[in-house]
């Protein structure tokens, strides 16, 4: 019993050094008698190469091995076993356009294999460059790219790479179009009055590109110049009249913008001209706004606002006259009022306002004065006059009322 446990023992013990041990390549029994396989021929094509060679009809002979050289080891290593010896072509695909490869070839029977054939070489067509590449300049907000379709029928699409400042000047793929005769590309991901620079790969499939176009420089339209030299009157009635300095030439229009002061108004867009002029009618008297003015090229680029707005504003109403009232009396033979001349230019006359509180109570106009002073006759003993003066300006619009002043001639004088 003892003895049959020692056995199992050691037989487990083989199994697991057994398992542990790497399993080396069978290494390739090379007969002498064996035939080299003859006229080994390659044409290399875009990304794959075909061979032919003279079959062997031998009895014993089962088929072929081809090898290329693979230059990280040094060696040619088996890429394909052909298991007909009928077969007489082979294809090797998926490689690397533009680029040299070494090949061999043996036959083999069921145990043994012949020595490989002399080498041949054989290089895949690079992919020619995209052949016209073009930017289109001064677009609004974009950058047009245009190029000549690739010749070759093999393109199925291309790569449009960019740099920039914003990708630290290093190539980054921004798109890929399907397709050899797709021609032109709107990169709309840009800033304005940046410089861009492109270039384009076309492409078979995942493994060949061409080698990159030449690199085109993009630059995108910068927005029209701020607008200078924006006025506004203040001395206008009924109306706000805008001003400002000529733009760039392409310049097709102008935007006013208008906040009026009140805190709770916004920016609004007010106007779209022509000239270098607007007059804002849509204000009250005496109210003002803030304004902002834009030119809009003819491409549609507006320019940015002014910093800091213009103010303008409606003339309001003349200040009520200020009553002299060391200089006004009353006697039998009149009242006589004088009151502070205006230096307002709108003011074309005065109004009188005089209310008489006797046993009745009478108020009278006496308007279109000159002067700014009046006399009034027609005064009563033991009646108190009360006197107010406004303004009228050219319009018609009255001011505010000055004080009152009161004056009244005694029973006894």
């Amino acid at each position: 019993m003892k003895k049959l446990t020692k056995i199992v023992l050691l037989m487990s013990l083989a199994l697991i050094i057994n398992g542990c041990v790497k399993n080396k390549p069978v290494a390739r029994q090379i007969s002498q008698s064996l035939p080299t396989v003859g006229q080994f021929k390659s044409l290399g094509d875009m990304g794959e190469i075909a061979f032919e060679w003279q079959p062997i009809y031998q009895q014993n002979i089962v088929g072929y091995k081809i090898y290329r050289y693979d230059p990280k080891i040094a060696k040619y290593v088996n890429i394909h076993t052909v298991n007909s010896k009928y077969q007489s072509h082979y294809v090797d695909y998926g490689l690397l356009a533009g680029t040299k490869y070494s090949y061999r070839i043996s036959c083999f029977t069921k145990n043994f294999e012949s020595k490989l054939s002399k080498p041949i070489s054989a290089t895949t067509f690079i992919l020619e460059r995209v052949p016209f590449v073009k930017t289109v300049l001064n677009l609004p907000n974009m950058i047009k790219l245009i190029w000549r379709p690739h010749p070759d029928t093999h393109v199925r699409g291309y790569i449009v790479e960019r740099k920039s400042s914003e990708s630290k000047n290093k190539w980054v793929q921004i798109m890929e179009l399907k397709g050899r005769l797709h021609a032109e590309f709107l990169d709309y991901d840009v800033k304005e009055n940046r410089k861009y620079i492109y270039r384009i790969k076309a492409k078979v499939d995942d493994i060949i590109f061409s080698p990159p176009s030449k690199a085109v420089i993009g630059i995108t339209k910068a927005r029209p110049r701020i607008v200078s030299g924006v006025k506004a009157s203040t001395n206008f009635p009924n109306q706000v009249q805008l001003i400002w300095n000529s733009g760039q030439s392409d310049i097709l229009f102008y935007k006013i913008y208008r906040q009026k002061t009140s805190f709770l108004d916004r920016k609004t867009f007010v106007a779209k001209v022509r000239k270098l002029s607007y007059i804002d009618r849509d204000l009250k008297k005496g109210e003002g706004a803030e304004y902002f003015v834009t030119a809009v090229d003819k491409l549609g680029m507006e320019s940015n606002l002014q910093r800091n707005p213009t103010f303008g504003a409606v003339l309001g109403k003349a200040s009520a006259p200020v009553i002299l009232t060391s200089a006004c009396s009353i006697d039998i033979d009149g009242a006589i009022l004088k009151w502070k001349k205006s230096n307002d230019i709108r003011i074309q006359s005065y109004t009188l306002k005089k209310t008489g509180e006797g046993r009745t109570t009478e108020t009278t106009d006496v308007k279109n004065i000159k002067n700014s002073f009046y006399k009034d006759k027609n005064v009563q003993r033991g009646v108190l006059y009360s006197y107010e003066v406004v303004a009228v300006d050219r319009e018609g619009e009255i001011s505010e009322p000055s004080k009152t002043v009161s004056l009244k001639i005694g029973i006894g004088s």
